[in-house]
């Protein structure tokens, strides 16, 4: 059931996303869009991870730009998703504000 709602997530910002190895990078005006759709299909964010968006469709990863929230999947089911998906509206309230990034890519539990 997990994997089909992270599969429906990921599709409704298919369009929208780039790619990098086998990640889906997503601009960043639709990381806290994409974030709750997470909290509202009840689906934990493991980690974040940031990207420029260079010339040709290319992306660079930013390694100062990166969150794991893996220590949280101990919790019960329900603190798990509703502590890391905060953790991550905080984390990207934070990089929206003061990072560099053109977009996040999400590790989905």
């Amino acid at each position: 059931m997990i994997s089909i709602m992270k599969e429906m997530i990921f599709e409704k910002f298919l369009g929208d996303t780039r790619e990098y190895e086998e990640e889906l990078i997503f601009p960043k005006e639709l990381c806290m869009e994409f974030i709750q759709e997470c909290r509202l299909h009840k689906v934990a964010i493991l980690g974040i991870e940031g990207y420029l968006f260079l010339p040709d469709k290319c992306v660079k990863p930013v390694i100062d730009e990166v969150a794991d929230f893996s220590d949280l999947s101990s919790l019960g089911r329900k603190q798990y998703v509703d502590e890391s998906v905060y953790s991550a509206e905080e984390f990207l309230k934070h990089m929206l504000k003061n990072g560099v990034s053109d977009g996040y890519s999400f590790v989905l539990d």
